[in-house]
Parts: C-alpha cells; structure tokens; sequence
C-alpha cells in the first residue's frame, strides 16, 4: 500500500561574500586658494607643500597639489605656507602680470622660496618674506632689471643657517633696486650680484645679522655715471665677513659703504676698479676681537674729481690693516683715510707703489699706525 506524503522544496542556501565598495571620491586640498578684488591668498597647512605660481598672458596660474588655475587681474599675492618643509617658486619670466605685491609666511621648518624675473618685464615688484625657523633659502634670478622699473625684497629669517642669493644681471637706467635681509641666529648667508648698474640706477643692500659667523657679499661689475650703489650691514656677535667688490666707477657714480661688524674675529674686505671722478665712502666699525681689513685698489687709476673717504675704527683686539693704492693717483684726485686701532696691538700695512704718500691725506692715527709716531719712514 502506497503512502502519499508531501514533498517540501529545499531552501538554497545563500554564502555571504564580504566585498569592499568604491566610495565617492573625497579631495583635501594641501593648498587653498581665496581670490577677492584683486588679492590672491594661498595658504598651505602642515605638509611639505609644493606651490609654484607664475604670470601668464591670461593672468598669475598657480598649481598646488590638485590645484591648477589661472586668477586674473591679480594685484596683490599673499602666501601662508604654513607648517612642514615648503617650496614656493614665483615665475615673472613671461609677458602678464608686470607689477605685483607679494607678502609670503614660511613654516618653522626648511622652506624654499625662489623667484625668477626673466629679463625687464617687471616694472614693480615688492616681495617681502617671513622665512621662520629652520635651514631656509631666498633666492632671485634675473637677465636684467629694465630701465625705470622697482624692485624691492625684504627677507626676514629665523633660528638656523638661512640662504639669501640674488643674481640681478644688468640693472638699467633709472631702475631702483632695494634688498634687505634681517637674519637671526645661526651662520647664515647673503649674496647680491650685479654685473652692472647703469647710468641713474639705484642698488641698495641692507643686512642685519644676531648670533652666529654671518657672511654678506656685493658683486658689481660696473658702476655708471650718477648711479649709486649702496651696502649697509649691522652684524653682531661671531666671526662675520663682508665681501665687496666693484669693478670701474664713471664720473658722477656713488659708491658708499658702511658697516658695523660686532664682536668676534671678523672680516672685511673691500675692491674697487678705476675711479673716474666718482665717490667712494667707507664707514666701518670692526667691533671686538681679532679683526682683518683689506682695502685693494691695486693698479686702479684715480682721475681728477675723484673723491674717496675711508673711515675705520677697529675697536679692541690685535686687528690687521692692509691697504693698496698703488695705481696712478692724479693730483686732482682727494683720498682721505682714518684709522682708528682703539685698545689692543694693532698692524697696519701699506702699498702706495710710486705714489707720494702725501697724496693720500692721512689722519694722524693713520699716520702713526703706517709710519710710526715720531718720523714718517715707512715700518
């Protein structure tokens, strides 16, 4: 006998596969952007961001990380790189934007801030930068600066070895040039070339050092008819060394230098070429300590007009003086020299070649210090 019973379906069973989904994409920009009225603001955060920004025929184009756009009309660029080491580059080589204000904050680590100018398309740029603790470098590179044109940096450094270069080229008529670099503790660096300024230009250096062995140097190929040139460093304690060197000076060129070197065994070194009735004024106070002075205007030609007047107070310590001028000097040509050795034993050298000493105006300490007190034969 048959029995009937019902048949019931088996239930599949279902395996639970874990899968991971594709989220919607979310972007954190390093760098953020604002633009208003003419001002663009970029501000970084705690990474090591990379900003380079440069002026193009549709205005300033700056890529940042993901960000890749061209602000127009822009005026005025203000940077806040914020923490982490940084890299800023600024680009003024190509036509566009060609007068712009730039005010830029580095982090307190190892910035990098470089700009490059080209050749003669800025007719104002002025640049101040914050670069903060850390081991940070400023550097300018330009084929010239045009005629009539201003450009002026101001960099501010912080604790640790800073770096500040500025490669000008030619500096044309009637342009103005103004550097300055405040530096903090630390053995830092600054570095002004020029291979001319031309006829009505303007190139002004000022550098003020704290703690730490501070290097300046002034590299000017020539200097033209009533143009000026013009270095000023404030430095304090460690062994600091300032460095200039010109080459020719025309009729009507001013050269003036004046410097305070602080305590420490420091350095001073000054060149020149040929003076063709132009100016030339030092003011240097050495400071304490074991310090070197060398003036060379060996076998530079002073004409009639020509004015030179060097001042040098050498402050305490066992101080060297050496001093060339042993090109022809013309009876026209007014050279005045000071020394001043203050406390300690000092030496002072000479090289006048053939030139009659009398013709080089000296004050009596100078006379004392190259010739003895009491006769004027030379030591």
């Amino acid at each position: 006998m048959w029995t009937l019973r019902p048949v019931h379906a088996q239930r599949s069973q279902r395996v639970f596969r874990p899968r991971l989904e594709v989220m919607e994409g979310r972007i954190c920009p390093s760098v953020s952007a604002s633009y208003a009225n003419g001002a663009l603001t970029l501000v970084g955060n705690g990474a090591n961001d990379s900003v380079q920004v440069a002026s193009t025929s549709g205005g300033m184009h700056v890529t940042a990380g993901s960000m890749n756009r061209t602000f127009s009309n822009v005026s005025s660029l203000r940077v806040n790189l914020g923490g982490g080491s940084n890299s800023f580059s600024l680009d003024m080589s190509s036509a566009g934007t060609s007068s712009l204000s730039v005010s830029l904050a580095g982090g307190g680590a190892a910035d990098n801030v470089s700009v490059n100018l080209g050749s003669s398309n800025v007719t104002h740029l002025a640049m101040g930068a914050n670069l903060g603790a850390g081991t940070n470098r400023f550097t300018v590179n330009a084929n010239g600066v045009g005629s009539g044109s201003d450009v002026r940096f101001s960099v501010a450094g912080g604790t640790g070895s800073d770096g500040v270069s500025v490669n000008l080229g030619s500096v044309s008529g009637a342009a103005n040039v103004n550097v300055s670099a405040g530096l903090g503790d630390g053995p830092n660096g600054v570095s002004v070339t020029a291979t001319a300024v031309g006829s009505g230009s303007r190139l002004s250096t000022g550098v003020s050092g704290s703690n730490g062995a501070d290097t300046v140097r002034l590299n000017v190929g020539s200097v033209g008819g009533n143009a000026a040139v013009n270095l000023n460093a404030a430095l304090n304690g460690g062994n600091d060394a300032v460095i200039a060197n010109l080459g020719s000076v025309s009729s009507g060129g001013q050269v003036g230098f004046n410097g305070s070197l602080g305590e420490g065994n420091d350095v001073f070194r000054l060149g020149a070429g040929s003076l063709s009735g132009a100016n030339l004024g030092l003011n240097l106070s050495a400071g304490g300590g074991a310090d070197q002075v060398g003036l060379n205007f060996q076998n530079d030609a002073f004409t009639t007009g020509t004015n030179v007047n060097l001042n040098v107070n050498l402050g305490g310590g066992g101080d060297t003086v050496g001093m060339v001028m042993n090109g022809n000097i013309d009876s026209g040509a007014r050279i005045t020299v000071a020394l001043d050795g203050a406390s300690g034993s000092d030496t002072a050298t000479y090289n006048f070649g053939s030139n009659d000493p009398t013709v080089i105006r000296l004050s009596e300490v100078s006379l004392e210090a190259i010739y003895g007190k009491n006769d004027r034969t030379p030591k």
